[in-house]
């Protein structure tokens, strides 16, 4: 199983998903907020986001990045 698309595969398993220029991704709110001060601030403060189930960043696109494992 290919793991850079698990997310996709079992959806499920994601609490937000991100509408991005080239499609959506599905991730978790927990981890994104462990790994960055800006995704912790968003997410638990008084932002949009924080009730959001879909996020739009469509000047991004998920061709351009890639995940670590």
């Amino acid at each position: 199983m290919n793991r850079d698309n698990i997310w996709n595969i079992y959806p499920f398993l994601s609490d937000i998903e991100f509408q991005l220029e080239d499609g959506v991704v599905a991730l978790h709110k927990p981890i994104l907020m462990a790994r960055c001060e800006m995704m912790f601030a968003m997410f638990s403060a008084n932002f949009l986001e924080s009730s959001a189930e879909i996020v739009c960043r469509t000047a991004y696109k998920y061709e351009n990045h890639s995940f670590q494992h």
